[in-house]
């Protein structure tokens, strides 16, 4: 059983030959690793093609400097497995990443697998999406919004693509798997670990150019932004940083006499006094760590 391992790159020599590696360390043997430079500007590519001249699974890529979204499309259209997955070039995965996927896929007769995520936060981890069964989700609403730590099966859903956005191409493509149906599953393992650091995109803010663009947009363009919008806050949970943002496109979508409900409730749902909004992310912050090394020791923790 042949899977395709999608992985876009872009400006990542700092992380990128721990993530092929990982990927290499593969016990299940039968893959390919496409990796989809998008432009990058440092060593990244010297790196692929040095990985690519070791090994025939490794299949090199190029892509113009248009995201994440258009180079993982790039890998879809160009994959061969029966199965797919994505990894950001910055994390990396267990050995056993693929082999307990699969093996999760087949015994729960599944169409996609889900597993469990180690957050690395400063030299620091934290669990999450981790459980001790393997099951079938009986809502596939229960699915995460990000596209890696999942296995896919191409029969299913090989021809969906990403939107080309800057933000927010994650959950949209999840949302397009929800609807396409299947039998979703839990797979109870940590298996993909995830880099979180200050200069990464899904932690930046959306800047001047961003509302820029949606002042000048039609009002379909303009829906689209509000969705990417909303997708990232949903990714990092803290609305509550994001109500200036959030007020600016309320406004603009007043203008154009355009339905606000959704970013009015998120606004009136953090209206709290900035100082309350500091404590609030302290305690937050505290609770997740507190909460993983309490559990920690229960769970079935497989990366390093």
């Amino acid at each position: 059983m042949m899977v395709s391992i999608i992985v876009p790159v872009y400006n990542s020599e700092r992380y990128l030959a721990d993530c092929i590696e990982s990927v290499m360390m593969q016990s299940h043997i039968d893959f390919e690793l496409l990796l989809v430079d998008n432009g990058s500007s440092d060593k990244s590519p010297y790196i692929c093609n040095e990985y690519a001249k070791r090994d025939n699974r490794i299949k090199l890529l190029k892509e113009e400097v248009k995201g994440p979204g258009a180079a993982r499309n790039k890998g879809l259209a160009a994959m061969k497995g029966e199965y797919y997955t994505f990894i950001d070039s910055d994390d990396y995965v267990s050995a056993d990443y693929i082999s307990r996927m699969l093996s999760c896929m087949k015994k729960l007769d599944a169409d996609l697998v889900e597993c469990g995520t180690v957050f690395m936060l400063e030299s620091r981890d934290m669990l999450r999406n981790v459980t001790h069964d393997e099951f079938l989700l009986k809502d596939q609403k229960d699915l995460s919004g990000s596209v890696w730590g999942k296995l896919y099966k191409r029969e299913l859903f090989g021809d969906i693509r990403f939107n080309n956005d800057r933000m927010g191409e994650d959950a949209s493509y999840t949302r397009k798997i929800k609807k396409k149906g299947g039998k979703c599953a839990i797979c109870g393992f940590c298996l993909y670990g995830y880099r979180s650091y200050q200069d990464s995109i899904t932690r930046l803010k959306p800047d001047r150019k961003f509302f820029k663009t949606v002042r000048k947009a039609d009002e379909d363009t303009i829906l689209v932004k509000t969705e990417e919008l909303l997708a990232s806050l949903e990714l990092r949970h803290e609305e509550a940083v994001y109500i200036k943002e959030l007020k600016k496109l309320r406004k603009i979508r007043r203008d154009r006499d355009m339905n606000t409900d959704k970013l009015d409730q998120i606004i009136r749902e953090n209206k709290k006094p900035p100082l309350v909004y500091m404590l609030l992310r302290i305690k937050a912050v505290v609770s997740m760590f507190a909460g993983a090394a309490r559990t920690r020791s229960g769970y079935k923790y497989v990366l390093d």
